[in-house]
């Protein structure tokens, strides 16, 4: 499989379209439940994307479609800031080297040519993490989710914001934090999950840091996380981190291979694994197979997601993964 190469699905035919004026935001803005009347800054980045996205789909060379979804207002350095990861540390290949419990590589010699967890129980519903910075919680949970499935055959929605509010754990030899809605990382929430006793469900526990019905604080250090959020419900948030009943327990945690043959074994023997990528210009991703476009930086990863897949595609022979985002059922896809 080619290193860069990410799903979503069969190439679509078409695309809405939106005119690249402040007529066009306003249609645009009403599809996404958004202001209708922009700044000066969201108006020109609109019609830069509406271009971008036009340039994009006459581009018959490329292997995916382009669309104006809900990021379409937004500047690439904007997406950046408030959705991918933007910390004082920019997320980089090091993990690869760190001194993580290796798992043992079982290559298979019969693994089917495609296979999806998605419809087995092992992945829960897409959700939207919102305008923050929290694909790290939503990636770890849902690999901690399939295997839960795996140890149990039951299908447990469990909880992101647990995270996000408790978890400030830090490694400092790699100076990298968990930083509740500024970002973080998927293997060192494994190892606050270790020591915390566990993960409550989402229904104990629901997802509000991105829909604006609470005020996360931050538990990570200044020093690797930045200035904390201006205003958070402290007490509030702390109570609950205190009195939460966990239901999934993690013993350990292990690194897979960085080679994608072995990932293939892993993925189809071990159930959807955590995985980070650089997302940069995912932005306006509508279908198709995602290549990285030729500006992206391998190492330079900024979104942490759930692997639950793997395929070719029929139309363009290219190998792909199959991937759950955290940017909502009408990003992509279905998400």
């Amino acid at each position: 499989m080619q290193a860069v190469t990410l799903i979503l699905a069969s190439l679509a035919i078409a695309t809405a379209s939106f005119e690249p004026n402040a007529s066009g935001y306003a249609k645009w803005a009403r599809t996404h439940n958004r202001v209708e009347k922009p700044s000066v800054t969201q108006l020109r980045s609109f019609i830069e994307n509406v271009e971008f996205v036009r340039q994009h789909n006459n581009d018959k060379s490329r292997t995916w479609t382009a669309e104006l979804n809900q990021y379409g207002d937004m500047t690439a350095k904007e997406f950046k800031e408030k959705i991918l990861m933007n910390s004082p540390y920019v997320m980089d290949n090091k993990m690869q080297n760190h001194n993580a419990h290796k798992k043992p590589i079982v290559k298979l010699k019969d693994t089917p040519k495609s296979f999806d967890w998605k419809g087995t129980g092992a992945v829960t519903p897409v959700q939207d993490q919102g305008f923050v910075g929290t694909c790290w919680a939503f990636s770890s949970v849902g690999n901690i989710e399939g295997q839960y499935y795996q140890a149990t055959n039951t299908t447990m929605k469990l909880s992101e914001e647990y995270f996000v509010d408790c978890d400030g754990t830090a490694d400092t030899v790699l100076n990298h934090a968990d930083c509740s809605i500024f970002g973080g990382w998927p293997y060192i929430a494994y190892q606050f999950a270790t020591t915390s006793g566990g993960v409550p469900t989402e229904e104990s526990y629901p997802y509000c840091a991105g829909t604006g019905e609470c005020y996360p604080c931050m538990k990570g250090p200044e020093n690797l996380c930045g200035p904390p959020p201006y205003y958070c419900d402290r007490e509030e948030r702390n109570q609950l981190c205190s009195n939460e009943k966990p239901v999934a327990f993690v013993k350990d945690w292990r690194s897979v291979s960085t080679d994608e043959t072995e990932i293939t074994s892993d993925l189809y023997q071990t159930g959807p694994l955590s995985v980070l990528l650089n997302a940069a210009t995912l932005q306006h991703y509508k279908s198709g197979v995602w290549d990285g476009g030729k500006f992206c930086n391998p190492a330079g990863l900024d979104h942490a997601v759930l692997l639950t897949g793997y395929g070719n595609d029929d139309t363009s022979g290219i190998d792909y993964w199959n991937i759950k985002n955290s940017w909502g059922p009408k990003w992509g896809e279905d998400g």
